[in-house]
């Protein structure tokens, strides 16, 4: 009955010091960023076919601050065969307050048909999400 006692007895020292400990008075400030905090869905998109008549096709983007309205562009690298191709665009992304998702749009009008084109768009470090994806690739192809 003693040990008992004496257990019980220091478990409600160890309660008490335990919510005692805690400072409220040097509560830190709480992480907020000035980030767009965009996304992508995945790393890797599924791949798309575009005809001559309409050589473009759309990619979405997500974004965690919602706060404000946000626009900018995407970082883009197009390559054929291991080769820079020229002339390969993307539309300026536009968000409205609280608005998210939104979609950009590729223009591939310069791929030649039968090539098949390897692109990869970035989101600028300063705009994008903290441990979200930054970066995705797109396999593109044209059809006659």
């Amino acid at each position: 009955m003693k040990y008992l006692h004496k257990i019980s007895l220091l478990l409600s020292v160890f309660a008490i010091g335990l919510f005692a400990s805690c400072d409220t008075d040097n509560v830190g400030e709480i992480y907020k960023s000035d980030s767009k905090a965009l996304s992508f869905f995945a790393d890797s998109q599924p791949s798309v076919e575009v005809t001559g008549g309409n050589p473009t096709f759309t990619v979405t983007i997500y974004r965690g601050n919602t706060e404000s309205a946000a626009s900018g562009s995407l970082n883009v690298e197009a390559l054929v065969g291991g080769s820079a191709l020229s002339g390969v665009t993307v539309s300026d992304y536009s968000f409205a307050a609280g608005e998210s998702p939104t979609n950009v749009t590729v223009d591939v009008s310069t791929l030649e048909v039968g090539d098949v084109l390897n692109l990869t768009l970035t989101i600028p470090d300063a705009d994008a999400s903290v441990g979200g994806i930054s970066s995705t690739t797109i396999s593109v192809s044209k059809a006659y």
